[in-house]
């Protein structure tokens, strides 16, 4: 029942609330609540008279006390929306949510009102829902809901950007098409996305909130391999599939986890086939000078640089670290150019990497060899840089050059490269086409387990050796993927070409870096 103290209202304006995407961030366009009431008149005595209550133009007779709870439950609703809530089952949650809503909803819905006390607010949510199917308003129900916690705000954003293009498109592609299959029916996607702001302890509570608040049913990991394996201890604590798109760092998967999976191979796929590329075609390259972030991947892969080029008989003659959120290399690359080396390897994310660049071209750093790990796989990246970035090497995990023929939703590399360019008019890369597999990967394997059941769909993932327009997916026993063949590339005239592997080759590695 609602208790309603000193409530004057004469003639409030129209109601209208919940034309909005329910939740903070969702990607689920069904998802959206449209109601509209319109109150008419009032009295400040309970049951004294009544009141017009119209829903789409069609008048309903209720008393003031009525009107009460339907004006409460309309603000229920917008709660549900404000804490991201699909179930009435947490009490205590959306009566919390209702007494905030309540406060940014004043003004709007009860203009002079002092107090509002709720009590049994379970007993209110019933009535409301049950008002509301019953006059042909649709709740989303049969909706698979995953957790996405991204770096949306702080160093990190552009990176999080990447990651929310490619789960959206996939969540969009699945919902044009009718949904996911779940044995005989199909469930819609919705995912949830929580900002963590750059902050790897942040991610580890968002990641909680998503499972043990917002009632995901399955993960996706935070962004980059420290955060996803931060997070990774909350999704195996809870028994949740987790997949991370973007961490390949085998200090990730050794933990003896059962529920995180990952769409990149270990770092040596990529240190290797660059050193062999390297000591080939230019066997003067001796002296090797890196300079690494420090933060797990960018310093793992480092790690795993200093072991290929060591193995091929190349002297490291520096190999440096730098904190992050560093703004100025100046210093470690002035002490790098004293060492004179023929290649220059460093790691990092995109902003490190872009001032990296051009602080190299102020101190007038040379050398026939340099390449950047991961930034250059990205537009934003050689955009950023201009003519720095040319002759710049890299590798990655995908190239848009790739060409498989899948068993996903996108088919072929070529159909989920044009939905991509169609939708975002730019071509994607590794980092957006991860996260589309990712959730493509996910489809695949709740379609195979035939349920949502956590468990069954943990199954369906380790078991999993399908070909998707991502390449072939297989997962080792750690639950890293190893079935992938990553590209290595050169930007060369403002665009990267692929040098290896073999089959998709659309140039060769050329010295010289200004």
């Amino acid at each position: 029942m609602i208790l309603v103290r000193g409530v004057k209202m004469p003639a409030i304006n129209t109601i209208e609330h919940c034309n909005a995407t329910r939740g903070e961030s969702r990607a689920n366009p069904e998802g959206r609540l449209n109601v509209t009431w319109r109150i008419e008149t009032w009295t400040r005595h309970a049951g004294a008279s009544k009141t017009r209550v119209t829903k789409r133009g069609r008048p309903l007779k209720v008393s003031v006390k009525e009107g009460c709870i339907i004006i409460c439950g309309i603000v229920a609703v917008a709660a549900s929306c404000k804490a991201s809530t699909s179930t009435i089952k947490d009490g205590a949650a959306i009566e919390e949510a209702i007494n905030m809503t309540l406060l940014d909803y004043s003004n709007q819905f009860i203009r002079k009102a002092r107090t509002f006390t709720m009590t049994k607010p379970l007993q209110l949510l019933g009535i409301l829902v049950a008002g509301l199917l019953a006059a042909g308003t649709a709740i989303a129900q049969d909706v698979i809901r995953i957790g996405a916690p991204l770096p949306i705000t702080g160093p990190l954003s552009p990176e999080a950007v990447k990651q929310q293009r490619g789960y959206d498109l996939w969540a969009e592609t699945a919902n044009r098409a009718g949904g996911i299959r779940v044995g005989g029916k199909r469930m819609k996607v919705e995912i949830v996305y929580v900002d963590y702001q750059s902050n790897t302890p942040r991610a580890v509570q968002a990641a909680e909130k998503l499972i043990t608040q917002d009632k995901v049913n399955f993960l996706f990991s935070p962004f980059g391999s420290g955060a996803a394996k931060a997070a990774s201890s909350v999704s195996e604590k809870y028994q949740v599939p987790t997949i991370a798109a973007t961490a390949s760092s085998a200090q990730v998967y050794d933990q003896g986890y059962k529920y995180l999976f990952g769409t990149f191979t270990p770092n040596d796929t990529l240190t290797e086939p660059l050193s062999d590329m390297v000591r080939k075609q230019a066997a003067g390259v001796q002296r090797v000078a890196i300079l690494a972030r420090n933060d797990l991947f960018p310093l793992a892969i480092a790690q795993e640089m200093e072991k290929s080029a060591k193995k091929r008989g190349m002297n490291v003659v520096s190999f440096e670290k730098y904190a992050i959120g560093t703004l100025d290399h100046a210093s470690a690359l002035t002490q790098i150019k004293s060492q004179a080396p023929h290649w220059i390897f460093a790691t990092g994310y995109t902003n490190d990497l872009i001032l990296m660049r051009k602080q190299m071209g102020d101190l007038k750093i040379e050398a026939p060899v340099v390449t950047m790990i991961a930034a250059p796989a990205y537009q934003e990246w050689i955009d950023g840089t201009g003519k720095l970035s040319e002759n710049v090497t890299s590798a990655a995990w995908w190239h848009p050059a790739v060409r498989y023929k899948g068993k996903d939703l996108f088919g072929t590399t070529e159909n989920y490269v044009k939905l991509f360019q169609a939708k975002y008019k730019v071509t994607p890369d590794y980092a957006e086409a991860s996260a589309s597999a990712a959730g493509a990967i996910f489809q695949l394997a709740i379609e195979k387990a035939g349920t949502i059941d956590k468990e069954k769909v943990r199954d369906a993932l380790a078991s999993m050796n399908e070909m998707t327009f991502w390449g072939p997916v297989k997962f080792g026993p750690t639950g890293q993927i190893n079935s992938l063949e990553p590209p290595v590339f050169q930007i060369q005239k403002g665009k990267p070409l692929v040098l290896h592997p073999q089959s998709i080759r659309q140039g060769e590695l050329q010295l010289g870096v200004k």
